[in-house]
Protein backbone atom coordinates (compact mmCIF):
# COMPACT_ATOMS: atom_id res chain seq x y z
CA UNK A 1 0.00 0.00 0.00
CA UNK A 2 2.57 2.34 0.88
CA UNK A 3 4.15 2.27 -2.68
CA UNK A 4 0.62 4.37 -3.73
CA UNK A 5 0.65 7.18 -1.68
CA UNK A 6 2.80 10.18 -1.98
CA UNK A 7 4.76 11.59 0.63
CA UNK A 8 3.17 14.83 2.10
CA UNK A 9 5.28 17.63 1.69
CA UNK A 10 5.80 18.69 5.32
CA UNK A 11 8.58 17.47 8.23
CA UNK A 12 9.11 13.84 9.08
CA UNK A 13 7.85 11.70 11.90
CA UNK A 14 10.60 11.10 14.71
CA UNK A 15 10.60 8.61 17.53
CA UNK A 16 12.04 8.33 20.92
CA UNK A 17 11.17 4.81 21.55
CA UNK A 18 12.35 5.11 25.25
CA UNK A 19 9.06 6.98 26.01
CA UNK A 20 6.92 3.86 24.97
CA UNK A 21 4.52 2.10 27.21
CA UNK A 22 5.65 -1.03 26.23
CA UNK A 23 9.46 -0.47 27.55
CA UNK A 24 7.54 0.91 30.96
CA UNK A 25 6.11 -2.63 31.50
CA UNK A 26 6.32 -6.03 29.64
CA UNK A 27 2.79 -6.55 29.88
CA UNK A 28 1.19 -2.62 28.94
CA UNK A 29 0.23 -4.13 25.40
CA UNK A 30 -0.25 -1.10 23.65
CA UNK A 31 -0.24 -1.12 20.08
CA UNK A 32 -1.99 2.12 19.09
CA UNK A 33 0.24 3.68 16.60
CA UNK A 34 0.33 0.20 14.71
CA UNK A 35 -2.86 0.07 13.68
CA UNK A 36 -3.41 3.91 13.50
CA UNK A 37 -0.29 3.99 10.68
CA UNK A 38 -2.29 3.55 7.63
CA UNK A 39 0.80 2.04 5.37
CA UNK A 40 2.07 -0.24 8.12
CA UNK A 41 5.50 1.78 8.62
CA UNK A 42 5.47 0.72 12.54
CA UNK A 43 6.33 -2.22 14.25
CA UNK A 44 6.91 -3.03 18.03
CA UNK A 45 8.52 -6.26 17.40
CA UNK A 46 11.70 -4.64 19.01
CA UNK A 47 10.77 -1.46 20.04
CA UNK A 48 9.00 0.96 18.77
CA UNK A 49 10.93 1.00 14.91
CA UNK A 50 9.72 3.56 12.37
CA UNK A 51 10.14 2.36 8.16
CA UNK A 52 11.74 6.35 7.24
CA UNK A 53 10.92 4.82 3.68
CA UNK A 54 7.55 3.37 3.99
CA UNK A 55 6.27 6.54 6.65
CA UNK A 56 4.00 9.10 4.24
CA UNK A 57 4.13 11.95 7.36
CA UNK A 58 0.97 11.70 8.03
CA UNK A 59 1.27 12.73 11.70
CA UNK A 60 -1.44 10.41 13.10
CA UNK A 61 0.65 8.72 15.29
CA UNK A 62 1.77 11.85 16.94
CA UNK A 63 -1.17 12.42 18.34
CA UNK A 64 -2.99 8.76 18.81
CA UNK A 65 0.63 7.85 20.81
CA UNK A 66 -0.46 8.76 24.80
CA UNK A 67 2.99 9.49 25.71
CA UNK A 68 4.53 11.22 23.20
CA UNK A 69 6.45 8.79 21.35
CA UNK A 70 6.22 10.42 17.79
CA UNK A 71 6.95 13.71 17.13
CA UNK A 72 6.70 16.34 13.75
CA UNK A 73 7.29 19.79 12.93
CA UNK A 74 4.67 21.24 11.04
CA UNK A 75 5.83 24.59 10.56
CA UNK A 76 1.82 25.58 9.21
CA UNK A 77 0.49 24.92 12.38
CA UNK A 78 0.86 28.26 13.95
CA UNK A 79 -0.18 30.14 10.23
CA UNK A 80 -3.52 28.03 10.93
CA UNK A 81 -4.31 29.03 14.79
CA UNK A 82 -3.70 32.36 13.67
CA UNK A 83 -6.13 31.83 10.65
CA UNK A 84 -8.75 30.32 12.92
CA UNK A 85 -8.56 33.44 15.59
CA UNK A 86 -8.99 36.38 13.02
CA UNK A 87 -11.97 34.60 11.21
CA UNK A 88 -15.01 35.85 11.91
CA UNK A 89 -17.37 32.91 12.08
CA UNK A 90 -17.33 29.27 11.00
CA UNK A 91 -13.83 27.91 9.10
CA UNK A 92 -13.54 24.74 6.82
CA UNK A 93 -10.42 22.69 6.72
CA UNK A 94 -9.86 20.27 3.58
CA UNK A 95 -6.70 18.18 3.05
CA UNK A 96 -4.93 18.11 -0.68
CA UNK A 97 -7.94 15.73 -1.81
CA UNK A 98 -10.61 17.54 -0.51
CA UNK A 99 -13.32 19.24 -2.93
CA UNK A 100 -13.13 22.47 -0.51
CA UNK A 101 -15.51 25.52 0.40
CA UNK A 102 -18.71 24.15 0.63
CA UNK A 103 -19.81 24.73 4.62
CA UNK A 104 -18.29 28.03 5.79
CA UNK A 105 -16.99 31.21 4.14
CA UNK A 106 -13.24 30.26 4.77
CA UNK A 107 -11.52 27.34 3.59
CA UNK A 108 -8.10 26.10 4.22
CA UNK A 109 -6.60 23.36 2.54
CA UNK A 110 -3.83 21.61 4.46
CA UNK A 111 -0.46 20.51 2.89
CA UNK A 112 -0.93 16.72 4.53
CA UNK A 113 -3.73 14.79 5.78
CA UNK A 114 -7.13 15.71 8.12
CA UNK A 115 -5.79 12.91 10.53
CA UNK A 116 -2.57 15.16 11.46
CA UNK A 117 -4.79 17.80 13.21
CA UNK A 118 -5.28 16.22 17.06
CA UNK A 119 -8.06 17.54 19.28
CA UNK A 120 -6.04 19.67 21.23
CA UNK A 121 -5.52 21.93 18.06
CA UNK A 122 -9.72 21.34 17.03
CA UNK A 123 -10.58 22.48 20.03
CA UNK A 124 -8.39 25.34 20.19
CA UNK A 125 -9.32 26.39 16.83
CA UNK A 126 -12.96 25.79 17.67
CA UNK A 127 -13.76 27.79 21.12
CA UNK A 128 -16.26 29.41 20.37
CA UNK A 129 -17.22 28.87 16.45
CA UNK A 130 -17.95 26.30 14.29
CA UNK A 131 -15.17 24.12 12.37
CA UNK A 132 -15.93 21.44 9.25
CA UNK A 133 -14.01 18.86 8.62
CA UNK A 134 -13.62 18.57 4.51
CA UNK A 135 -13.34 15.06 4.66
CA UNK A 136 -15.18 14.48 1.11
CA UNK A 137 -11.67 13.11 -0.28
CA UNK A 138 -11.12 10.10 1.93
CA UNK A 139 -13.41 7.66 -0.12
CA UNK A 140 -10.89 7.76 -2.85
CA UNK A 141 -7.72 8.22 -0.48
CA UNK A 142 -5.76 4.83 -0.07
CA UNK A 143 -4.72 5.84 3.53
CA UNK A 144 -8.23 5.49 4.76
CA UNK A 145 -7.87 7.72 7.98
CA UNK A 146 -11.78 8.81 7.96
CA UNK A 147 -11.98 6.68 11.12
CA UNK A 148 -9.03 8.41 12.90
CA UNK A 149 -10.36 11.87 11.74
CA UNK A 150 -14.04 10.85 13.16
CA UNK A 151 -12.63 9.91 16.18
CA UNK A 152 -10.30 13.31 16.92
CA UNK A 153 -13.65 15.29 16.24
CA UNK A 154 -15.42 13.37 18.57
CA UNK A 155 -12.44 13.66 21.28
CA UNK A 156 -12.66 17.21 21.01
CA UNK A 157 -16.26 17.67 20.94
CA UNK A 158 -16.40 15.96 24.23
CA UNK A 159 -13.67 18.04 26.18
CA UNK A 160 -15.40 21.36 24.02
CA UNK A 161 -19.02 20.54 25.58
CA UNK A 162 -17.30 19.47 28.95
CA UNK A 163 -15.44 22.82 29.20
CA UNK A 164 -19.11 24.61 28.16
CA UNK A 165 -17.53 26.14 25.00
CA UNK A 166 -19.95 27.14 22.44
CA UNK A 167 -18.11 26.20 19.53
CA UNK A 168 -18.18 22.32 18.02
CA UNK A 169 -16.08 20.39 15.29
CA UNK A 170 -18.41 18.56 12.47
CA UNK A 171 -17.54 16.66 9.10
CA UNK A 172 -18.58 18.08 6.18
CA UNK A 173 -19.88 14.76 4.80
CA UNK A 174 -22.36 14.10 8.01
CA UNK A 175 -23.89 17.20 6.97
CA UNK A 176 -27.63 17.31 6.05
CA UNK A 177 -27.69 17.39 2.18
CA UNK A 178 -24.66 17.66 -0.53
CA UNK A 179 -22.79 21.58 -1.21
CA UNK A 180 -21.21 23.04 -3.90
CA UNK A 181 -18.17 24.97 -3.86
CA UNK A 182 -19.15 28.16 -3.66
CA UNK A 183 -17.37 31.33 -5.69
CA UNK A 184 -17.05 33.65 -2.87
CA UNK A 185 -15.85 31.45 -0.63
CA UNK A 186 -12.08 32.67 0.42
CA UNK A 187 -9.52 29.58 0.06
CA UNK A 188 -6.14 29.80 1.72
CA UNK A 189 -3.98 27.37 0.86
CA UNK A 190 -1.09 26.67 3.69
CA UNK A 191 2.13 25.48 2.65
CA UNK A 192 5.72 23.64 4.78
CA UNK A 193 7.21 26.85 3.77
CA UNK A 194 10.36 28.48 6.00
CA UNK A 195 12.50 31.49 5.42
CA UNK A 196 16.32 31.20 5.78
CA UNK A 197 16.45 31.48 9.21
CA UNK A 198 13.97 29.20 10.30
CA UNK A 199 15.26 26.23 8.26
CA UNK A 200 18.45 26.42 9.53
CA UNK A 201 16.76 26.64 13.31
CA UNK A 202 14.49 23.46 12.75
CA UNK A 203 17.60 21.91 11.75
CA UNK A 204 19.45 23.20 14.96
CA UNK A 205 16.91 21.67 17.12
CA UNK A 206 14.18 18.68 16.46
CA UNK A 207 10.77 18.73 17.01
CA UNK A 208 9.50 18.69 20.81
CA UNK A 209 7.89 14.83 21.94
CA UNK A 210 4.94 16.23 23.89
CA UNK A 211 2.46 13.92 24.43
CA UNK A 212 -1.19 15.15 23.36
CA UNK A 213 -2.93 15.33 26.96
CA UNK A 214 -0.42 17.98 28.12
CA UNK A 215 -1.08 20.08 24.63
CA UNK A 216 -5.04 19.26 25.35
CA UNK A 217 -4.76 20.85 28.84
CA UNK A 218 -2.53 23.57 27.57
CA UNK A 219 -5.15 25.07 25.96
CA UNK A 220 -7.89 24.24 28.76
CA UNK A 221 -5.81 25.95 31.44
CA UNK A 222 -6.50 29.17 29.26
CA UNK A 223 -10.16 29.07 29.56
CA UNK A 224 -12.38 30.35 32.52
CA UNK A 225 -13.08 27.52 34.63
CA UNK A 226 -16.17 25.39 33.54
CA UNK A 227 -19.34 24.74 35.59
CA UNK A 228 -18.55 21.58 37.70
CA UNK A 229 -21.08 19.05 36.79
CA UNK A 230 -20.49 14.87 36.26
CA UNK A 231 -18.87 13.58 32.43
CA UNK A 232 -18.43 10.55 31.13
CA UNK A 233 -14.90 9.21 31.23
CA UNK A 234 -14.46 7.46 28.24
CA UNK A 235 -15.64 10.44 26.02
CA UNK A 236 -12.40 11.88 27.03
CA UNK A 237 -10.15 9.03 27.22
CA UNK A 238 -9.41 9.70 31.01
CA UNK A 239 -10.02 7.31 34.14
CA UNK A 240 -11.68 7.91 37.55
CA UNK A 241 -9.88 5.68 39.75
CA UNK A 242 -10.32 4.56 43.35
CA UNK A 243 -8.51 3.02 45.62
CA UNK A 244 -9.96 0.52 48.13
CA UNK A 245 -8.41 1.36 51.38
CA UNK A 246 -8.12 -2.30 53.07
CA UNK A 247 -6.28 -3.19 49.88
CA UNK A 248 -3.56 -1.13 49.23
CA UNK A 249 -0.84 -1.36 50.88
CA UNK A 250 1.32 1.68 50.29
CA UNK A 251 4.25 0.01 48.23
CA UNK A 252 4.46 2.94 45.65
CA UNK A 253 4.68 0.54 42.71
CA UNK A 254 1.67 2.22 41.01
CA UNK A 255 3.65 6.02 41.53
CA UNK A 256 6.69 4.61 40.22
CA UNK A 257 5.45 2.94 37.42
CA UNK A 258 2.99 5.44 35.62
CA UNK A 259 4.50 7.12 32.74
CA UNK A 260 2.83 10.28 33.14
CA UNK A 261 3.03 10.89 36.57
CA UNK A 262 -0.16 10.72 37.63
CA UNK A 263 -0.25 9.23 40.70
CA UNK A 264 2.11 10.65 43.45
CA UNK A 265 2.75 8.53 47.12
CA UNK A 266 3.94 10.84 49.67
CA UNK A 267 5.31 10.25 53.12
CA UNK A 268 4.76 12.85 55.87
CA UNK A 269 5.98 11.58 59.32
CA UNK A 270 3.91 8.44 60.07
CA UNK A 271 1.06 9.12 57.86
CA UNK A 272 1.16 8.47 53.44
CA UNK A 273 -1.32 9.78 50.89
CA UNK A 274 -1.86 8.66 47.81
CA UNK A 275 -2.76 11.13 44.71
CA UNK A 276 -4.22 11.41 41.51
CA UNK A 277 -4.27 13.86 38.57
CA UNK A 278 -6.64 12.69 36.08
CA UNK A 279 -5.75 15.14 33.82
CA UNK A 280 -2.23 13.20 33.73
CA UNK A 281 -4.01 9.57 33.23
CA UNK A 282 -3.56 8.24 29.65
CA UNK A 283 -5.86 5.19 30.92
CA UNK A 284 -2.94 2.68 29.81
CA UNK A 285 -3.71 0.56 32.58
CA UNK A 286 -0.44 -0.09 34.09
CA UNK A 287 -1.08 0.87 37.58
CA UNK A 288 -3.84 -1.77 37.84
CA UNK A 289 -1.05 -4.45 36.66
CA UNK A 290 1.23 -3.38 38.51
CA UNK A 291 -0.98 -3.54 41.88
CA UNK A 292 -0.44 -6.71 43.87
CA UNK A 293 -3.26 -6.81 45.59
CA UNK A 294 -5.53 -5.47 43.21
CA UNK A 295 -6.37 -2.35 45.19
CA UNK A 296 -8.15 0.11 42.29
CA UNK A 297 -11.22 0.33 41.09
CA UNK A 298 -12.64 2.40 38.63
CA UNK A 299 -15.76 5.01 38.37
CA UNK A 300 -17.35 5.65 34.71
CA UNK A 301 -17.76 9.37 35.21
CA UNK A 302 -15.87 12.34 36.62
CA UNK A 303 -16.74 15.54 38.22
CA UNK A 304 -15.45 18.01 35.54
CA UNK A 305 -13.35 20.30 38.23
CA UNK A 306 -11.41 17.28 39.44
CA UNK A 307 -10.02 16.61 35.94
CA UNK A 308 -7.20 19.69 36.44
CA UNK A 309 -6.73 18.99 40.16
CA UNK A 310 -4.90 16.63 42.11
CA UNK A 311 -7.43 14.62 43.73
CA UNK A 312 -6.65 12.70 47.36
CA UNK A 313 -7.30 9.18 46.83
CA UNK A 314 -6.34 7.44 49.98
CA UNK A 315 -4.42 8.88 53.38
CA UNK A 316 -3.45 6.54 56.06
CA UNK A 317 -0.64 5.41 58.39
CA UNK A 318 2.59 3.60 57.09
CA UNK A 319 5.46 1.47 59.25
CA UNK A 320 8.54 0.18 58.11
CA UNK A 321 8.05 -3.76 56.99
CA UNK A 322 10.17 -5.60 60.22
CA UNK A 323 12.09 -7.75 57.88
CA UNK A 324 13.10 -5.76 54.67
CA UNK A 325 12.61 -2.19 55.89
CA UNK A 326 9.94 -1.39 52.70
CA UNK A 327 7.07 1.28 53.10
CA UNK A 328 3.89 -0.08 54.03
CA UNK A 329 0.44 0.35 55.34
CA UNK A 330 -0.20 -0.25 58.88
CA UNK A 331 -3.10 -2.61 58.36
CA UNK A 332 -0.70 -5.14 56.36
CA UNK A 333 0.75 -5.93 60.31
CA UNK A 334 4.46 -6.00 60.69
CA UNK A 335 5.76 -7.51 57.29
CA UNK A 336 5.25 -6.21 54.10
CA UNK A 337 2.92 -7.37 51.38
CA UNK A 338 6.30 -9.50 49.48
CA UNK A 339 7.75 -10.26 52.86
CA UNK A 340 3.97 -12.06 53.58
CA UNK A 341 4.01 -14.02 50.11
CA UNK A 342 7.66 -15.37 51.04
CA UNK A 343 6.44 -17.09 54.60
CA UNK A 344 3.04 -17.85 53.00
CA UNK A 345 4.04 -18.22 49.31
CA UNK A 346 1.17 -18.29 46.88
CA UNK A 347 0.53 -20.85 43.34
CA UNK A 348 3.60 -19.46 40.60
CA UNK A 349 0.81 -18.84 38.14
CA UNK A 350 -0.43 -15.99 40.35
CA UNK A 351 3.01 -14.48 42.50
CA UNK A 352 3.65 -14.05 38.21
CA UNK A 353 0.91 -12.58 37.87
CA UNK A 354 1.25 -10.40 40.41
CA UNK A 355 5.26 -9.18 39.95
CA UNK A 356 5.41 -5.76 39.14
CA UNK A 357 8.23 -6.30 36.29
CA UNK A 358 9.29 -3.68 33.64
Amino acid sequence: MAGSVSRFPIGPVVTDPELCLNRIHIRAGCSICVETCPVGAISLDDGVDLDRDSCVHCGACVWKCPVGVFAQRRLYEAELANIAEDAEGAIEIGCPLAAGGARAPLYVRLPTCLASLAPSQLIHLAETEAVFLDDSGCPDCPLDMGSVISEAAETANAWLSAWGRTGYIALSTAQAGSVAPDADTVVIELAEHVDRRGFFLALASGPEHIPERERLIQVLSQWPEPENRLVETDALGLAALEVKADLCIACGHCADFCPTEALDLSLEGSRFTLRFSPYRCVDCGICELVCQPTAFTRRTDIPVAAITAQVPLLEGGWHACKRCGQVTADHTGELCFWCGLEQNPPGVGTLLGRTPIR
